[in-house]
């Protein structure tokens, strides 16, 4: 899912889940070169992994979600964003506001 959505050296990717799934595009970003890959997370064992990961770690709630990439990306946003959890409300609406124009 990485490459399919852009990934790649010098960016910036957020990762919308923290299911093995999730887990595993945090590692194929950080080998694809990625400057930056910010997991949202809600589940403080897996934000762990993906520290370990090379993750920057995020609230996965909505707003807290936005305000926490705006400020880790100095209101820049991410490159590309990876949804990888059911399609809740609030994950879509996350991967809409990540997404680049």
């Amino acid at each position: 899912s990485s490459l399919c959505r852009g990934v790649s050296k010098g960016k910036t990717v957020a990762v919308i889940g923290d299911g093995a799934v999730g887990l595993c595009a945090v590692l194929a970003s950080k080998r694809l070169g990625t400057k930056q890959v910010i997991l949202l997370s809600t589940h403080v064992d897996r934000a762990k992994i993906g520290k370990k990961f090379g993750a920057t770690i995020v609230s996965k709630r909505a707003d807290d979600a936005i305000s926490g990439v705006k400020k880790l990306t100095k209101d820049a946003g991410v490159d590309g964003s990876i949804i990888r959890k059911i399609k809740t409300r609030s994950s879509i609406y996350q991967n809409h506001f990540f997404r680049p124009n």
